[in-house]
């Protein structure tokens, strides 16, 4: 029985050359394809014997009419053949390698262990308000330090600064604004 790859040289042994191609192209073709069990014995020897080993080869020879007009004949055509067929494997590699680093990212974002459960979910949108209205309940030059500092994320000298106040003085209402917090917020501020 025939494996694929023999099929493949068969047919193309039968049918030398797609139409179109002159004599030499298929020539030049004939020549190539006489190669065939060596390119797919370099390839499989790096990516296994599969059905994508079976695309590289198709891959290389592919390249290899396209390209042939850039053989220069410096070396054999069978070791230029062996070069696109290592470069051919690398660049599989590559695909693949990025592929798979492509699906561990999106199972990743997809893993249900990695969302928070609903309960959790629930808890902390009440948390969220029940901070945000403490926040508003605070006197407004608490509030606008510990909204400046915390929320925007803007250092104490230039909250002191915007609020024209001395940075000692910005320290003093947050600590202020924390005491008052905690007594809103006792149950859910942790020391």
């Amino acid at each position: 029985m025939l494996n694929r790859p023999e099929v493949m040289v068969n047919e193309a042994v039968s049918n030398p050359a797609p139409s179109g191609f002159g004599r030499a192209e298929a020539a030049d073709f004939d020549e190539l394809v006489s190669h065939h069990g060596r390119i797919t014995n370099i390839v499989s020897s790096r990516l296994g014997r599969s059905e994508e080993a079976e695309d590289v080869v198709q891959e290389v020879f592919l390249l290899a009419m396209k390209n042939l007009n850039r053989f220069r004949g410096d070396s054999r055509l069978s070791s230029w053949l062996g070069q696109i067929a290592v470069n051919s494997c690398h660049s599989h590699w590559r695909k693949v390698s990025v592929q798979r680093k492509t699906l561990a990212g999106v199972a990743k974002v997809v893993d249900q262990t990695a969302l928070p459960k609903p309960e959790t979910v629930v808890m902390e949108r009440e948390t969220f308000c029940r901070v945000r209205q403490a926040v508003q309940a605070l006197p407004r030059h608490y509030r606008q330090v510990v909204v400046l500092l915390y929320f925007d994320q803007i250092p104490t000298a230039e909250v002191a600064e915007a609020l024209r106040v001395p940075a000692a003085s910005v320290r003093s209402r947050v600590h202020r604004a924390h005491k008052r917090l905690r007594e809103l917020l006792g149950d859910v501020v942790r020391e």
